[in-house]
Formats: C-alpha cells, sequence, structure tokens
C-alpha cells in the first residue's frame, strides 16, 4: 500500500505500507511501514510490522487504544495524543522497541488525560501537563504507566531519559516482588527529572513481606534524580491498598535508583492453630503489637477469637472483610476505627480514639469509649463513655456518660 495526500484508512493492511504524504489509519498493519519524512497518525488499533524512516507517529485518539510492538527503526517524534489541542483519553500502549524515536504525552491545552503504557524500550520519554488538569490531584492529568494500559498486567518500560512535569501522574501497579512480572518498573538509562512535582499513584495488588523493596525506577543514568513526586520528599510515607505502608526515597537501589519500602504491613488473621490472638501461627506476619492494622479476611479456618494479649493495646485499625467473626477477651484500643463489610461482632471493652467504626453489620457488646470526635455505626449494647465528641448512627441499649462532650 502506498499511502498520500493526508489519507485516512481503515481496516486490516497486512502487506508493506509506504507513506509518500501523511496518513491516518485506524486498524491493524502487519507488515512493515515506510514513514518516509512524514508523519502517521495510528487512531486505533496495532502495527507490529517494523516502522522506518525520519517521520513520526501520533497515537490514539479519544477513549481508543493504539499499540505499537515491532522492532523500529524510524527516528522522528512519538506524540500521544492524535489532535492534541482538543482529544481525550488517548491510550498508547508501546510494547516494541523504538530507541531513536522520543516519545511525548502531548501538551493538551484543551483536554488531556492522555496515558502512556507498555513494557517497550523508547526513546526519552517527556509527560506534559493537560488542560483539563488543575493540580496534582486531578484524575483527568495526563499519565506514565508502564505495563498493560488497562493495568491487567504489570510491565518493566525502558526510557532513554525520563521528564514528567507539574499535574501529570506516575501510575504502577504492584502485584508481586518481581520487577517486571509482578510490579510495573521504569529503567531510565539517562536523566530522570520529577522537578515538576509529579503524582505518585500506587495500587497494591497483595500484601508483601514488612522490608519488602520496590525498585520502581531503575535509574541507569549515573546521576541524582531531580526533584520529587508531589508531597512526597526523601523518606516521606504513604498509606496504599491493604493499609500498606510505603516508604520513598530517591536514593535507593545502587544508590539514585528510586524505591518504595513497605515499612508497616497489615497482620491477617489466619486462625489456623486455634482462637487465640498470642498464637503465632494464627496470623500471617506474626502476632500483633500496638500500632499494627488487624485484617480478618473472608475465609478463616477459626472466626470466634479471644484476645488474650496484654489489655488495653492499642493497634492502629480492624478491617473485616469476611463475616461471622466474634471477639472475646481482653480490652483494646483503636487510633483509626475500623472499617467492615459484614456481620460481626466485638464483646469485649473498645476505646475508639480515632477514625471511624461502620460498614456492614457491627455489634459492640461490650464496654466503649469514645473520643476525638469519632463515628460509629452499628448496635452498642454496653455502656458508652464519652471522653470527646463522638457520633452514633444505630441503636444504643446502654447506659451513656456524656461527661462535658457531645454526643
Amino acid at each position: 500500500r502506498t499511502l498520500a495526500g493526508s489519507v485516512s484508512v481503515r481496516g486490516a493492511l497486512n502487506g508493506a505500507v509506504t507513506l509518500t504524504g501523511n496518513a491516518k489509519i485506524s486498524g491493524t498493519v502487519t507488515g512493515p511501514v515506510d514513514l518516509g519524512a512524514n508523519t502517521l497518525s495510528l487512531a486505533s488499533g496495532l502495527i507490529s510490522g517494523a516502522i522506518s524512516g525520519t517521520g513520526g507517529v501520533q497515537l490514539g485518539t479519544d477513549y481508543a487504544l493504539a499499540r505499537l510492538t515491532g522492532v523500529n527503526s524510524y527516528t522522528g517524534p512519538t506524540i500521544v495524543a492524535l489532535s492534541p489541542s482538543y482529544t481525550y483519553n488517548n491510550r498508547a500502549q508501546i510494547d516494541g522497541i523504538q530507541t531513536g524515536s522520543a516519545v511525548t504525552v502531548a501538551l493538551n491545552p484543551g483536554w488531556g488525560n492522555h496515558r502512556l503504557s507498555g513494557s517497550g524500550s523508547l526513546g526519552a520519554v517527556v509527560v506534559e501537563p493537560s488542560g483539563s488538569c488543575s493540580s496534582a490531584t486531578d484524575v483527568n492529568c495526563n499519565q506514565l504507566s508502564p505495563g498493560q494500559s488497562d493495568g491487567s498486567a504489570t510491565g518493566q518500560m525502558t526510557t532513554a531519559g525520563l521528564q514528567m512535569k507539574s499535574n501529570t501522574r506516575l501510575i504502577l501497579q504492584l502485584n508481586g516482588a518481581i520487577p517486571g512480572s509482578g510490579y510495573d518498573q521504569l529503567v531510565v538509562n539517562g536523566a530522570v527529572d520529577f522537578a515538576g512535582g509529579p503524582r505518585l499513584d500506587v495500587f497494591l495488588g497483595y500484601v508483601p513481606a514488612l522490608g519488602q523493596v520496590f525498585r520502581i525506577v531503575d535509574n541507569g543514568g549515573g546521576a541524582a534524580v531531580v526533584g520529587s513526586f508531589a508531597g512526597l520528599a526523601e523518606g516521606a510515607t504513604l498509606t496504599s491498598s491493604y493499609s500498606v505502608v510505603l516508604q520513598v526515597s530517591y536514593a535507593g537501589g545502587d544508590g539514585n535508583d528510586v524505591t518504595l519500602t513497605a515499612t508497616s504491613v497489615p497482620k491477617i488473621w489466619t486462625g489456623a492453630v486455634n482462637g487465640l490472638w498470642s498464637e503465632p501461627g494464627n496470623w500471617t506476619g506474626g502476632v500483633p503489637g500496638a500500632g499494627d492494622v488487624l485484617q480478618f479476611p473472608v475465609s478463616a479456618s477459626s472466626k470466634s477469637m479471644t484476645n488474650d494479649l496484654f489489655a488495653g493495646t492499642v493497634f492502629n485499625r480492624i478491617e473485616w472483610y469476611g463475616t461471622g467473626y466474634t471477639i472475646i477477651g481482653n480490652a483494646f484500643g483503636l487510633t483509626n476505627g475500623i472499617s467492615n463489610s459484614g456481620t460481626n461482632t466485638i464483646s469485649v471493652a473498645v476505646a475508639l480514639s480515632g477514625g471511624t467504626a461502620s460498614g456492614g453489620s457491627l455489634t459492640f457488646s461490650g464496654a466503649m469509649t469514645l473520643s476525638g470526635n469519632v463515628s460509629v455505626t452499628g448496635a452498642l449494647d454496653g455502656a458508652v463513655t464519652l471522653t470527646g465528641n463522638a457520633k452514633i448512627s444505630g441503636t444504643g441499649t446502654g447506659p451513656v456518660d456524656l461527661g462535658a462532650n457531645t454526643l
């Protein structure tokens, strides 16, 4: 096929394609593509053939995915956004090799929310902001996300350099301990520039071991990382899925890599031995202590539990994903509330000093002490004492001592 005169083609092109003018394709191309000095726009679909020439490639259009998987030698620019002024939600996935082409997620004064993903080897990558993105917390910011565009599989993307400007997002999936196959990783063989303060969004698909290190940017360029993620200076922490706390470093690995280290992970109940909290074999991660998050999954060998740890131990929070659990034994405290998705009962004294206790059907049959403007949803059947203001949605059958506070 020879394409000239700004033509547009939809369908499957299974032979060699030569451009003698700019062209637009929506579909699949399995044969080689010779750009010449022209621009090919792949609005949606896949080019698996090798792309050559001095021209460039534009990828994606509104809500469409454009993919490149070939070993490409073209040297012109690759732009994510078919018409940079007014397109939205473009998706580009590059899984091939094209180290001679710099890639830009386009500056877009109108809309945006464009995403570059994949597990390929690329030239230098620049992620520009978009007009519909007003801050680093805005979901409409342009994005970089290794692996599958839809997040269904992790990947390792290699670039000759990386610059992420203000109001952009790096989106990472962490589903295991191995880079690429287990978690998303960027390998950058050049400068790493986060001076604009891009946002880091991390999605955990599992609970890692305490101390697990994720080298999310393997910086092979030799120089230190410039700048940092928005709100995450060296040593700062973020709380991700499953209440896992991750600490960021820009001097990790061999000294200039960006790493996330699991510094706090929840203790997960299995009930494999018996119902006692003091039995190490009943927990993944060992017996819980003060400040820990306690998780109770959908399935457990024993759901009738006895807190035989030191009375008054103050934990972070309880997260119930299962139903039918009961707790008896010693009193305990919580600083960050309870999340619940089943029908569960606490039959011991609880001191709740922060957060909320809500979701599903919660029954508190022991005494409760509420402080710190906490909010509780459920059935409070024991005595309730306020040492600070509190909010209750539910029923209470026991006496309530307000002190000088407001319920």
